[in-house]
């Protein structure tokens, strides 16, 4: 797995928010914290912790954790074990960690803040021995929260200077989205996002006639003019699969029953069928097709046979549906 030096993540100490002491290298895509207030009430000061490193994170989106405490694992003590991007999301520590033994690990750390992209520091090196710190006392009250002594994370940060990192590659938590502002979650990590789909029913429609035969025939004719491939007459796109185009109206059949010649159809893929109706006037007023093409980028040559008449024989039969249907002779 390739490696990436530490400068070239963290740019400069400006982007680092601190360090905080941990028990281990990260599995999860969070760091926990202990409750600043009354657990039962979880009220503001319950998150405060998560909640400032997530503020943090706004200017100075990097974590360093160092190996400590009573607990920590490996003889791992005061060696430098990730470097994290901090998520702007915080919240009960459930709801990051979805295993039930890592769950029951970290209950006395209640709150957490997310973690964007986690970097394991090869080697883990000591603070002392490794990295030449005079001493491992940068982790002092990094236990419960994250600290930033002035000094001490500037020696930090020159000292990893060249330090090898590597990506780790952890599962993504289900239906998690990074707000665009700080944000308590809960609502965004729901217990269960599974909605039932594909039951069966019945449904009284009512449709607007069409000839299978016409639709046919303004395919073959818009091939054979295309060498063989159907082609897009808004954006040039072409394909030799029916199934990529539909047959566009110029004047739309929900203006009533009529006789449609191959004049009043055009060729169209599927996002130009859509674009022609979306962005026109309304649902009876598509988009000329003329207007489409400039939208799309079409080059008029896809669908266009040059011995045609120039004029917009699909604009004047609207104008005479318009008015049959406003009851002008």
């Amino acid at each position: 797995m390739s490696t990436v030096a530490f400068e070239e993540v963290v740019r400069s100490v400006d982007e680092l928010m601190g360090v905080k002491a941990v028990f281990g290298p990260l599995k999860g895509r969070a760091v926990c914290f202990a409750s600043r207030g009354d657990a039962a009430l979880k009220g503001r000061k319950h998150f405060q912790s998560s909640r400032i490193a997530s503020e943090y994170a706004l200017e100075r989106p990097y974590l360093i954790t160092i190996g400590g405490g009573a607990q920590v694992r490996d003889n791992l003590g005061g060696c430098v074990l990730n470097v994290s991007r901090v998520s702007k999301a915080y919240g009960l520590m459930e709801a990051f960690y979805l295993d039930p033994e890592e769950r029951r690990r970290l209950a006395q750390w209640p709150v957490a803040t997310g973690l964007l992209d986690i970097y394991e520091v090869e080697g883990f090196p000591h603070l002392v021995n490794d990295l030449g710190l005079p001493d491992r006392t940068i982790l002092a009250n990094a236990f419960d929260i994250i600290v930033r002594p002035q000094g001490k994370t500037e020696a930090l940060w020159d000292a990893l200077q060249g330090a090898k990192l590597r990506l780790l590659d952890l599962p993504p938590l289900p239906n998690f989205r990074e707000p665009p502002s700080v944000r308590q979650v809960g609502t965004m990590l729901p217990k269960s996002y599974a909605k039932e789909e594909g039951t069966r029913i019945s449904r009284e429609v009512q449709l607007l006639e069409r000839d299978s035969q016409l639709a046919r025939d303004a395919r073959q004719a818009n091939r054979d003019k295309n060498g063989g491939d159907l082609g897009c007459e808004g954006c040039d796109f072409t394909d030799p699969l029916d199934g990529m185009f539909d047959v566009h109206h110029l004047v739309p059949l929900m203006y009533g029953a009529r006789q449609t010649t191959l004049a009043d159809l055009v060729i169209l893929c599927p996002l130009c069928h859509r674009w022609s109706h979306k962005k026109g006037k309304g649902q009876l007023d598509p988009l000329p097709l003329e207007e489409l093409k400039a939208a799309r980028g079409g080059s008029g040559r896809v669908g266009t046979d040059p011995k045609a008449p120039t004029s917009n024989l699909g604009t004047l039969a609207m104008a005479s549906a318009r008015a049959f249907t406003e009851g002008f002779p």
